[in-house]
């Protein structure tokens, strides 16, 4: 049973992030900006690089984070 609980939860994991890689690449055509799909909190976000530096100057992540440790730790980065 746990198997099956498993396979269907990474199932719909992977079929959000799979969406969300659109959606960025989509974004990214109309607008020409860089986006990110990144995890914050647990959630799978689509967050434009520039974006990503004012919440670093907000502190919306631990103190010291730079936005090259964020790009490491990105799933999916638009070209």
């Amino acid at each position: 049973m746990k198997q099956i609980f498993h396979t269907l939860q990474n199932w719909y994991y992977y079929r959000r992030l799979g969406r969300a890689i659109d959606k960025a690449e989509d974004m990214r055509e109309k607008t020409g900006y860089r986006y990110l799909v990144i995890r914050i909190h647990n959630k799978i976000r689509i967050v434009p690089r520039k974006r990503l530096k004012e919440m670093i100057s907000r502190r919306m992540f631990r103190k010291g984070i730079t936005i090259e440790q964020l790009e490491r730790r990105a799933l999916y980065i638009t070209r």
